[in-house]
């Protein structure tokens, strides 16, 4: 009898080994999943914020482009403008080489 009783606990115990078993190879594959989203969401962010710097810069361009056209920026105007634009330009080389 107390074998009986040993014999149906440890295939309860293995039973619910299994299930854990299971469980857990289950929650390795959603993580596995989780974090081949998160890096496609990732990507797409960097993407998206490149497109923004892409805007920032031609919104910057019109906006020298009109003043020249109206004649609002001089020469030295003009002058410290590139060379804004020729410091960010250099940031972002350093930053795309690292």
């Amino acid at each position: 009898m107390l074998n009986k009783k040993i014999h149906s606990d440890l295939q309860a115990m293995e039973r619910k080994v299994r299930l854990l078993l299971a469980e857990h190879q289950q929650l390795k594959q959603e993580v596995s999943e989780l974090r081949a989203e998160n890096h496609t969401l990732q990507q797409a962010v960097q993407a998206k914020d490149e497109q923004i710097s892409d805007f920032k810069n031609q919104i910057n361009i019109s906006t020298i482009a009109g003043n020249l056209k109206d004649g609002v920026l001089d020469t030295s105007g003009l002058k410290v403008l590139i060379d804004e634009y020729i410091s960010e330009l250099d940031k972002c080389v350093t930053h795309l080489s690292k």
